[in-house]
This record gives structure tokens, C-alpha cells and sequence, in this order.
């Protein structure tokens, strides 16, 4: 099998690839929050503003203020990073041509990613009037999601250097893998239900932890909550069909945490130090979930729980791809 790993002496590679998954974080994660604060529907155009950037006839700095002001600094930010990300990503492209001989696969992973996320402007350009629809929404917020992963497998693969691992470590890495992978997919699940929760607005739907609406079972409405054929309407924000898609996604925590934990506990009874170290990195990230959850009740700031909630289960699912993919392109070091 041809790896895609590939011995490069210049840092600039992995630094300019880790650049392009911080930029597709914020890219991501801003979008979360011009959903909840309204920002991204005051100006419907990417780049535009009621028509024409320059709304006034007086110098750039004032149509530059006028712009801002009605778009507000959080949209700037947004569009900057998401501009930044396909430079970066640009970048990567043609420095990946360069090594195509070397390493096809890689390359051929950068056009991948590079499409991907026109794909990602092209809806935000063309579909900006729909993004009121929940499902356009969620299928934005989804892609967002694959071009960091996406992103991140890429920069781990710009590392110098594969592991060097025993015979016997090797065989123990085949058989914990398919393990990772289950914990790959049901992060994938997880960030789903949060997607859909934060697109429906159902964060507002249980202000209270770990009760919702006073009651540990409270009553809802399932077939409704994910009916994703739905048209738009008005519906209140603790709805059963909202307090649904809230208890479903907390369900999908607790499955995810339980198992990404089980599963950081076995990998610390690995004598591998790197996958020792990866083991503490998802019990942190996991710790600290939890304790955003004990204060849940405490902050009331949904908008603020939303994302953090959705940045942990986006980290805890990059740890584990990264982890993936430095197991799978290992190299044998001849000692059992």
C-alpha cells in the first residue's frame, strides 16, 4: 500500500496544514454563533451587503464602517478565516504538486479538500436566502466538519517521521483500531445530533441539567423532532419536538462519553508512549466536558454551552483520527 506519509525537512508544510485546520475551526465555529446571534441573515450576500459593497459615496473607511456596522465584526471574522482557509489550502495544493511524484495519494487528498470546501463557499454564496432552513444549515455545518477532519488527517500525515513500533505493537495496533474506528464513527453521530440541536435551536429547549423541563424524562416529540423534510415555521423553543432532538442529543454524549473513555483507559494499558499520551489528551477533553455540563444549569449562556459542546465533540474526533492514521502508517523497528 502506498502510504501517504512523506519525509519532509521543512516544517513550513505541517505549520502551513495545522494553519488550515485552526482557520476551518473558526470558519466553523463562527458559524455556529452568526446562526444563534442572527448576524449571517442581515447581510444575505457573501461579501456583499444590500446589493453593493460600496453603499455610500464617500470615502472607503466610511463604507468600510457602514459595512461593518451592519454586518457586525463577528461575520468579518467569519468570512477572513474562511478566505484564509482556502489561501492556506491553495498553498498546500501546489506544494503537494511539487511532491506528486513522491506521493500521489497526498496530493490527491489536497485537490479533495480544496473542493470540498468551494463546495462549502458555494453554498454559503448560493444558498445564503435558504440558510434559514434547518437542513441547508446542518448540511453546511456537516461539511465544515469534514474539511477539518479532513484537514487534520492531512497535517498528521506531513509529519516527518511514522512510528517505530515493535512486531508485537503492531499486532496489538490492528486489533485496537477497529475499536478506534467505532469511536470515530460514533463521534461522527454525536456532532450530528449536535449540529441538528444547534440548527433547530433545541439548546434552548432544556435550560436546566441534568433535568429538562423538571422531569428526567420530559414528554416530546420524536417523529417530529427529526423530520427533516419539515417545512420552516414558528415553533416555540422549548416545543417537544425541540425538547426531542435536546434529550437525543444528550443521550448521544453519554453514549460517546462512556465509550471514548472505556476505550482511553485501554489505551493507556498500551506500552506505547504516544498512544499513552493520546489516551490523557481524551480524558482531558472528556473532563472538561463534563465539567461544563455540571455547570450547565449555573452559566444560562446556551449560545456559549452550544459551542463549546460542539468544538469538544470536533476535538475529541480529531484526536481520534489523528491517532487513526499515526497506527495505521507505522514503520517496524525489527525488535519484538
Amino acid at each position: 500500500m502506498l502510504s501517504l506519509g512523506v519525509n519532509l525537512s521543512n516544517k513550513c508544510f505541517f505549520l502551513t496544514a495545522t494553519s488550515a485546520v485552526i482557520f476551518s475551526i473558526i470558519n466553523l465555529t463562527l458559524n455556529i454563533y452568526s446562526r444563534f446571534e442572527d448576524t449571517s441573515f442581515d447581510c444575505l450576500e457573501w461579501l456583499d451587503c444590500m446589493g453593493n459593497f460600496y453603499i455610500t459615496d464617500v470615502s472607503l473607511i466610511s463604507n468600510l464602517r457602514y459595512y461593518i456596522s451592519v454586518i457586525g465584526w463577528q461575520e468579518i471574522i467569519n468570512q477572513i478565516s474562511h478566505f484564509m482557509l482556502i489561501v492556506t489550502v491553495t498553498i498546500l495544493v501546489i506544494k503537494s504538486w511539487f511532491l506528486r511524484k513522491k506521493n500521489k495519494i497526498l496530493y490527491q487528498l489536497s485537490i479533495f479538500i480544496l473542493l470540498t470546501i468551494f463546495l462549502h463557499t458555494f453554498m454559503s454564496m448560493w444558498f445564503s436566502d435558504m440558510f434559514v432552513l434547518p437542513q441547508i444549515a446542518l448540511l453546511h455545518f456537516k461539511l465544515g466538519v469534514i474539511i477539518s477532519l479532513l484537514l487534520w488527517i492531512y497535517a498528521v500525515r506531513t509529519q516527518k517521521n511514522n512510528w517505530s513500533v515493535s512486531k508485537k505493537n503492531i499486532h496489538r495496533f490492528n486489533k485496537t483500531k477497529p475499536w478506534i474506528t467505532l469511536a470515530i464513527i460514533i463521534s461522527m453521530i454525536e456532532i450530528a445530533l449536535g449540529g441538528w440541536t444547534s440548527v433547530k435551536f433545541a439548546s434552548f429547549a432544556c435550560t436546566d441539567f441534568p433535568l429538562c423541563q423538571n422531569s428526567w424524562w420530559p414528554a416530546m416529540d420524536l417523529k417530529e423532532g427529526f423530520n427533516f423534510n419539515k417545512p420552516l415555521g414558528l415553533e416555540a423553543l422549548d416545543s417537544q419536538p425541540r425538547i426531542a432532538i435536546h434529550m437525543v442529543h444528550r443521550l448521544g454524549v453519554l453514549v460517546a462519553t462512556i465509550y471514548v473513555l472505556g476505550l482511553s483507559i485501554f489505551l493507556l494499558k498500551t506500552p506505547f508512549y504516544e498512544i499513552n499520551q493520546a489516551a490523557r489528551v481524551l480524558m482531558c477533553i472528556l473532563f472538561i466536558r463534563m465539567i461544563f455540563l455540571a455547570y450547565a444549569g449555573y452559566l444560562q449562556d446556551i449560545v456559549f454551552l452550544t459551542i463549546v459542546y460542539n468544538l469538544g465533540g470536533l476535538t475529541l474526533l480529531l484526536v481520534l483520527a489523528g491517532l487513526a492514521v499515526k497506527m495505521t502508517y507505522v514503520s517496524n523497528n525489527n525488535f519484538n
